[in-house]
């Protein structure tokens, strides 16, 4: 997607979240307008990735009067967002968050969750649960399997074990996530949600 009144993460002009927050809201408005009847109230984003750029979202969407869902494996990436004000609630458990988000949703409040998981684990569930995003993107860095994509089932001190023990297979087991990840992404589109890519290269690598 284009970056309006924003620069590209991978750019040395990048001065972090706040830098991304243009972006991030005219693209959730421009969404907003062309399906949602202008606003997100009691509609329900959904990202993975909570970094620099994926921060973002959660108040960008909360603008627009949306509830947001951010996942990511990171806890502090989750945290750093509440702590500048970007985000509400940092929960460890998909029931924990879709309890918040339920309300939120039914009510048409602007609520953010962040929730410290992996996207090739979580997304599945939601489409195995039929929880139907009306807005579904990701910010997941998936650049590189060796370097930025963790695997499924791993915690970040088991990933960097395996990424220095046994690296081909580091990479195997990240392929294997990320098309979990993307294959769940495209479910969730068949069913109804407004699924796109955010510029990472998350439909690419999973092709590949």
């Amino acid at each position: 997607l284009p970056t309006p009144g924003g620069t590209d993460p991978e750019s040395w002009t990048f001065t972090g979240t706040q830098d991304a927050l243009p972006t991030a809201f005219h693209v959730l408005d421009a969404i907003a307008q062309m399906h949602f009847g202008g606003d997100l109230g009691g509609k329900l984003v959904v990202s993975g990735g909570m970094g620099a750029a994926g921060g973002a979202l959660p108040l960008a969407a909360g603008m627009l009067g949306g509830a947001f869902l951010g996942i990511d494996l990171d806890g502090e990436h989750i945290r750093r967002r509440i702590r500048a004000g970007y985000c509400d609630y940092c929960v460890n458990t998909l029931d924990e968050a879709l309890r918040i988000l339920k309300n939120a949703v039914r009510q048409k409040q602007a609520v953010s969750v962040g929730l410290v998981g992996n996207c090739a684990d979580i997304m599945p569930e939601l489409a195995d649960r039929g929880v139907l995003p009306d807005i579904l993107t990701d910010q997941t860095s998936a650049n590189g399997l060796l370097t930025d994509f963790v695997p499924s089932c791993l915690d970040s001190v088991q990933a960097d074990i395996l990424r220095c023990e046994s690296p081909d297979a580091y990479r195997s087991r990240s392929g294997e996530s990320l098309a979990r990840h993307f294959s769940a992404v495209v479910a969730l589109k068949k069913l109804g949600s407004f699924a796109f890519e955010f510029g990472n290269n998350l439909c690419t690598k999973a092709q590949e």
